[in-house]
């Protein structure tokens, strides 16, 4: 994820800006799979842009929904696993990242009834920001690839953020909410708002 996208906000993002408290540290969560039987150098590079705290004229929030708990599917069932919540106020969507295994084929997003955030391709689980300078490949659910709107996703209060996991289990395990790529599964969504909030939990529909 490059945000901003090289440094550079977009006009709608200037004064934006997270407070990071002082003498805090970072945690990160690097999630790296090998499928191969040959080592693999893991790295995560971070630039961290700092501005006055006097100029922000507008701090981000998180989305963070956390589904697939309760997951028990036996081997050779589909299921799809959905999720939703409602945003607290006015505002806008910066970016969304959704987070699966492999036996998720497809990820996808919407804001009621919109479809905006669609992602295929489980090994390298996508970040599209929603600005007005990132132009994101376009939803094409047909040919099933990764893709998104571009331009602002403006939210009101009470409006739907909802999303599923279309999962297919193909192993030969019975799939549960774990930690492992091949013997388990997730389905969990990301992202930054500005202005409006969002429940942190998921109800299950």
């Amino acid at each position: 994820m490059d945000s901003p996208p090289q440094g550079v906000p977009a006009p709608e993002d200037e004064g934006f800006g997270n407070r990071m408290p002082g003498n805090s540290t970072v945690c990160i969560n690097l999630h790296h799979y090998n499928l191969t039987d040959h080592p693999q150098l893991r790295e995560i590079w971070i630039n961290v842009y700092f501005t006055d705290e006097a100029k922000v004229t507008k701090r981000g929030e998180g989305i963070g929904m956390i589904g697939g708990t309760g997951l028990a599917l036996p081997a050779g069932r589909s299921q799809t696993l959905t999720y939703s919540a409602n945003f607290a106020a006015d505002g806008r969507i910066r970016s969304l990242f959704g987070h699966r295994h492999m036996w998720t084929e497809r990820f996808a997003v919407w804001v009621n009834d919109d479809l905006i955030y669609d992602s295929w391709d489980w090994r390298e689980s996508v970040t599209f920001m929603y600005d007005s300078i990132t132009e994101n490949p376009p939803i094409n659910t047909d040919g099933k690839t990764d893709g998104a709107v571009s331009g602002l996703v403006n939210v009101k209060a009470g409006d739907t953020l909802k999303y599923s996991c279309f999962v297919n289990n193909t192993s030969d395990v019975v799939l549960t909410f774990r930690n492992d790529v091949d013997t388990g599964e997730m389905c969990n969504l990301f992202g930054g708002t500005v202005g409006a909030g969002t429940g942190i939990s998921a109800n299950n529909r």
